[in-house]
């Protein structure tokens, strides 16, 4: 009996950091360097009823698809890596762009919190998530994916639970906010995704009319939650954000309270 075919793997191209150098390109056989931009392909399981996960170099995974909107995850990187990465793919971004500049000034900012929480071992970080009730897989959250949801929450405060699958899973990364949960009683992931601009195309307006929400039914409205054992971190006792950020502690500083 022939197999049975499988439908197309929803998403299969992202790409975000590698964790360490022990990763080998699925391309070259090379060593993945840790820390650098790595593409991610997501494939069926010879092996399983679900996916594996093929890690290659920017350069190796890039025949795959040469669409930028194909690829989850970019807007996330560092500014500097967004750039190599749209121009990678024959994209564009105009920097002076008044919308561009906020997403810019965000970014940099968000990194610069995420360089100091990164230091810390997840064991660290994972009770801030709990302090605040956000979904996370204790196996397979990396450090530096904890760093990143924390750092966003601080500057920017807690999102409400996705509209779709009601986890308070949400991320914003860049213009976008995704849900990184699972669907109600089900091992199928979230997939609610709301763009708030388009870096490429600043002046267009995106049409998110097929979620079935608006902007402001996302619109985070509670303070971050920092456990007091948290606040007294010395690394994080001396930040102090951009001035010039856009839209950061309005809500309040959730460090505030530190002695």
């Amino acid at each position: 009996m022939a197999p049975k075919p499988r439908p197309p793997v929803p998403n299969p191209y992202s790409v975000d950091y590698s964790p360490t150098d022990r990763a080998i390109c699925k391309g070259c056989d090379g060593r993945i360097a840790a820390d650098s931009v790595r593409f991610l392909r997501k494939v069926w399981s010879p092996w399983h009823d679900g996916f594996d996960q093929q890690k290659y170099h920017l350069r190796c995974g890039f025949k795959f698809t040469s669409h930028l909107s194909e690829v989850r995850g970019w807007q996330a990187l560092r500014w500097e890596d967004v750039m190599k990465v749209v121009v990678k793919f024959g994209e564009t971004i105009d920097e002076k762009n008044p919308v561009v500049q906020k997403y810019k000034k965000r970014s940099s900012c968000v990194w610069a919190l995420v360089d100091l929480l990164k230091e810390l071992p997840k064991k660290q970080l994972l009770p801030i998530l709990d302090a605040n009730e956000i979904f996370y897989n204790e196996v397979k959250i990396s450090a530096l994916e904890a760093a990143l949801i924390i750092a966003d929450g601080i500057l920017f405060g807690r999102f409400p639970p996705c509209p779709l699958c009601d986890t308070r899973a949400l991320l914003q990364e860049g213009c976008e906010i995704r849900c990184r949960g699972y669907m109600p009683n089900s091992s199928m992931r979230c997939s609610f995704r709301f763009i708030l601009d388009d870096l490429l195309r600043p002046s267009r307006k995106p049409d998110n009319s097929a979620t079935g929400v608006d902007a402001s039914s996302l619109e985070r409205k509670e303070l971050f939650i920092l456990p007091p054992e948290a606040q007294r971190v010395p690394s994080l006792k001396g930040w102090k954000p951009p001035t010039d950020a856009p839209e950061v502690f309005k809500l309040g500083n959730p460090m505030s309270g530190q002695k």
